[in-house]
């Protein structure tokens, strides 16, 4: 036994470079998930339900060979490997900077007992970093580096996607078991590589129809239902580029969004946590401790606005929400409540099954004003107009805030502005929006002034 594959997000056989390249060995071999102590502490019970969901599901996939460990990588895993003669180690490269930090401590503690890790894929269709742009320098020669516009990026990226190939390679071989730290259940419908393929063909022959127009709509179901699965690696972006058509131009670039966002924090690891637009980074926002009852209004989805409400309740509920209503809701948080961005960026990671690292960070940035955009901080999402634009009928609000179900159309989305607020049971605005949006723009032209 020489080599093993780490698998860390990428937890599916097919379209999958490490069991491709795991089919051509002819000695015994490992293939092994390792639930570290941070990452098992950072679980919640329903990411935990989907991960090992989706570990029984591979297991099935593999003859009953997964290896499950439960240690630390950098101190643990290079005994366990000199252990079993394992000389090579391949896994999978991430672009979120902790793990990052964590693979180059493993990769230097593996060399120091002559062992080699190697990254073979990436969870993108196009590797972030591949893309450059020329830019300014400090001396007259340009250098490259990497897109801070989206449309540009996809430009350069839509013929690289597009001429990606779904990796297949028949595994012949099972991986030898070594250990099992941790039990797994017996594999459900809640998660895994079963699931994810069930459901893209869910999407290519019941909503792409229907994407374009419909997906803005939090009522309809016409969204992929797709970004859990590419979070966890049960899927990967390859395989559904693979299935889509030209009429799928739409969906292809909202899928760009997600590479763009992971390109943008492979140049900028930093992003997670600073302001990538330098003016705003003096700004003075809430913190948890500030104004507790309002942050607890805005978690709980009783803040008054019945939109905003809708969708933090769904959040708890599914541990999901529509992609429209995270703009708003967190649009509420930052710029009605002026909250800091990072705090929302965390509860939604804390809550999400699909809580991509970079796609969430930069999505809050961008709602924030303070990321990739050219000029969104002026940007302040209006909930009430958003609920009559978005679901006019009332239909999405109804069904997470039924104290408002038996309300019109014409009054569900402001109730505070038709009734009297005693004679249902529902909360009253915690704050003005129209008051909040003035003193939101004049903090932020304050911040541009002091930089």
């Amino acid at each position: 036994m020489t080599c093993a594959l780490w698998l860390r997000g990428d937890l599916r056989l097919s379209d999958h470079a490490g069991f491709a390249l795991m089919s051509q060995q002819t000695e015994p071999w490992v293939a092994f998930f390792n639930l570290d102590p941070s990452l098992a502490h950072a679980l919640t019970p329903h990411k935990r339900t989907y991960l090992m969901s989706a570990l029984g599901d591979l297991d099935e996939r593999l003859s009953g060979g997964l290896s499950l460990l439960s240690v630390d990588p950098v101190t643990a895993l290079p005994g366990i490997f000199a252990r079993y003669g394992i000389d090579t180690v391949y896994t999978h490269g991430s672009v979120g900077p902790g793990m990052r930090r964590q693979l180059n401590r493993a990769a230097k503690a593996f060399r120091n007992q002559g062992i080699t890790l190697e990254a073979l894929d990436t969870a993108y269709a196009v590797p972030p970093g591949t893309l450059r742009v020329q830019g300014p320098s400090a001396s007259d020669a340009p250098v490259a580096q990497g897109y801070r516009v989206y449309t540009p990026f996809y430009r350069a990226w839509r013929p690289l996607a597009l001429g990606t190939e779904p990796i297949e390679a028949p595994l012949t071989i099972p991986p030898e078991r070594i250990t099992r730290d941790f039990t797994l259940g017996t594999p459900t419908e809640a998660g895994g590589e079963r699931v994810a393929h069930a459901d893209l063909e869910r999407f290519l022959h019941e909503r792409r129809t229907r994407y374009r127009s419909d997906r803005d709509f939090p009522d309809r179901a016409a969204t992929s239902a797709l970004s859990t699965h590419l979070h966890f690696g049960t899927l990967h972006p390859r395989t559904i580029i693979a299935a889509l058509g030209p009429d799928d131009e739409k969906f292809l670039a909202e899928l760009a969004w997600r590479e763009f966002y992971a390109d943008v924090l492979h140049h900028h690891p930093s992003a997670t946590t600073t302001e990538l637009d330098p003016r705003f980074r003096s700004m003075q926002w809430r913190q948890d401790d500030d104004e507790p009852e309002l942050l607890a209004a805005w978690k709980q989805g009783r803040t008054g606005y019945p939109l905003v409400d809708a969708g933090m309740r769904e959040l708890r509920a599914t541990h999901l929400m529509h992609n429209r209503v995270r703009m708003v809701t967190a649009s509420f948080l930052i710029k009605d409540l002026h909250f800091d961005w990072r705090i929302g960026a965390r509860y939604f990671e804390e809550q999400l099954l699909d809580g991509d690292l970079a796609s969430n960070r930069m999505n809050w940035q961008w709602v924030a004003g303070t990321g990739t955009d050219a000029a969104p901080y002026f940007r302040v999402f209006n909930p009430i107009l958003q609920s009559k634009k978005f679901d006019p009928d009332g239909n999405y609000i109804r069904r997470w805030v039924p104290e408002l179900a038996g309300l019109s159309a014409d009054a569900i989305h402001a109730p505070f502005e038709h009734l009297d607020p005693t004679s249902i049971d529902y909360a009253t605005p915690i704050v003005d929006h129209r008051i909040e949006r003035q003193i939101t723009l004049a903090r932020y032209e304050v911040a541009k002034r002091s930089d």
